[in-house]
């Protein structure tokens, strides 16, 4: 995933005046980014109790408690993470 991204971000570094290749690097980078979304909510809602083995007597304890903790711990997961885009948009950039 982080490899698919670099190299989007690679491509769309190296290319100057082909939109086909900027669509390219642009559309793989996408790929890479769109996958890394679904890491940090998986890993917060990720109850070891859903795995599927038997011999497992008690619940295992999940990374947030509780299902209301849960979804505003995804919504803080996402809020910080899409603070990363104010960043961008607010520092300077040199043409």
């Amino acid at each position: 995933m982080m490899l698919l991204s670099c190299v989007g971000f690679a491509i769309l570094l190296g290319v100057k005046n082909s939109v086909g290749g900027s669509l390219a690097g642009a559309f793989i980078a996408g790929m890479g980014i769109y996958l890394a979304v679904g890491i940090g909510i998986t890993w917060l809602n990720m109850l070891a109790s859903e795995i599927p083995v038997t011999f497992l007597a008690y619940k295992m304890p999940s990374n947030v408690a509780g299902y209301r903790k849960r979804s505003a711990a995804a919504g803080w997961q996402q809020t910080i993470g899409n603070c990363g885009g104010m960043c961008v948009m607010v520092s300077p950039v040199s043409a």
